[in-house]
């Protein structure tokens, strides 16, 4: 992960925010799949009003052994003139296709 926090300065709800870049290496051997758990898209909403204040594109990719990613991130905020935050989550696994196929 290439920055561990993500200041947006002042924003407007009105729009998207500039879009800051979050890279992520991949150090293993294996390819790895990427996706951001954004509430309401890629995780299930813990309220019904529950969204996001950022917002991640791509919000899945994959990444190959030893290579890495750029992700733009935004941000819009729910009221004007207040101070928000919210902690963006990315859950990071190997994938790995297996054949099942019987060789003779």
């Amino acid at each position: 992960l290439s920055v561990s926090d993500l200041d947006f300065g002042s924003c407007s709800t009105m729009t998207m925010s500039e879009k800051k870049i979050v890279t992520i290496t991949n150090r293993t051997s294996q390819k790895v799949c990427v996706t951001w758990m954004i509430p309401g898209e890629t995780r299930m909403p813990v309220t019904p009003d529950d969204k996001s204040l950022l917002g991640v594109y791509p919000s899945t990719c994959d990444i190959a052994p030893r290579g890495s990613h750029d992700f733009a991130v935004s941000f819009r905020p729910s009221n004007d003139c207040s101070y928000e935050g919210e902690i963006l989550e990315a859950v990071v696994y190997q994938k790995v296709n297996r054949t099942f196929r019987l060789v003779d």
